[in-house]
């Protein structure tokens, strides 16, 4: 990937992906209202929100509460396509993602937009995540991590980033091939071709705010079956991408027995990690 580079006052859109999210949307929309300016850093950002086929009057709230905000109409395609979709609607060159319940600190935009003034092509800070389903909360990565080393090896061993964490050039969005549709582990085999393309501008501050709870995509009834699929899927990835190895493949057929094995009281994937680190098997 070549790398480009970009002028201040930096393009920027903000794409958040939400579907029958009315209640908790304006928390995250807020967080985007206010951040910091610095208008010799960025331009007012652009706000999309792609409404994947609500029905609970997430239209009327946004015409009513957030007439800045774009809206683009998806039927129910899921987060990771209808984020691509937005970031096929974005009229800017650089691209930052929040999902409907998480929000940013005030900081967020003016902490990782200087990278791509530094030509970088993708970046991302810490998220501390309220942990609602057992209490015990967390960060990712881990508070002793520094992304910025090691990228992909550490991202071959673990999904140490979110989506709401996650700016990247726009080009850079479509070479690697957007999030795949996969439901579960899309964020994963996204951000393993992001960083086999290009090095990451990793921000070590919190700037995010996320909420693990009941209803979140990482917390249900059935969440060693989707771990094991979610395990399968970033194999089948490591299989092609740049670098894997025969080494890599077998950590992933280490954390798909521990999912069989102990996984069935798991209640999110924060027990799934918390029982691969205490088997040793996180670091890079």
């Amino acid at each position: 990937m070549t790398s480009q580079n970009f002028q201040a006052p930096l393009k920027i859109t903000c794409i958040l992906p939400a579907k029958n999210r009315k209640d908790l949307l304006p928390t995250a929309l807020r967080s985007i209202r206010e951040q910091h300016p610095d208008p010799a850093l960025f331009c007012t950002p652009e706000i999309l929100v792609v409404d994947d086929g609500s029905s609970d009057g997430t239209a009327d709230l946004l015409a009513r509460d957030f007439p800045e905000v774009r809206i683009l109409r998806t039927e129910g395609i899921g987060p990771g396509p209808a984020r691509n979709a937005g970031a096929g609607a974005a009229k800017s060159e650089i691209l930052f993602f929040l999902d409907s319940d998480d929000l940013w600190r005030p900081d967020h935009l003016k902490r990782l937009a200087p990278c791509f003034l530094k030509g970088a092509g993708f970046a991302c800070s810490r998220a501390y995540n309220h942990n609602r389903v057992d209490g015990k909360d967390f960060t990712i990565p881990d508070t002793d991590v520094d992304l910025g080393q090691n990228t992909l090896a550490r991202l071959k061993k673990w999904c140490d980033m979110v989506p709401s964490a996650l700016a990247v050039r726009k080009d850079l969005f479509f070479e690697a091939g957007g999030f795949p549709d996969l439901g579960w582990g899309e964020d994963w085999i996204f951000f393993l071709e992001l960083s086999a393309r290009s090095d990451l501008c990793f921000i070590p501050e919190i700037t995010v705010e996320r909420t693990l709870h009941g209803q979140s995509l990482c917390a249900d009834s059935h969440i060693s079956q989707r771990i094991l699929s979610m395990l399968d899927a970033v194999a089948r990835k490591l299989e092609t991408l740049p670098g894997a190895g025969p080494e890599d493949q077998a950590h992933i057929q280490f954390l798909k027995t521990l999912t069989s094995e102990k996984g069935d009281p798991w209640k999110s994937i924060q027990d799934f990690y918390t029982a691969a680190k205490e088997a040793g098997r996180m670091a890079p």
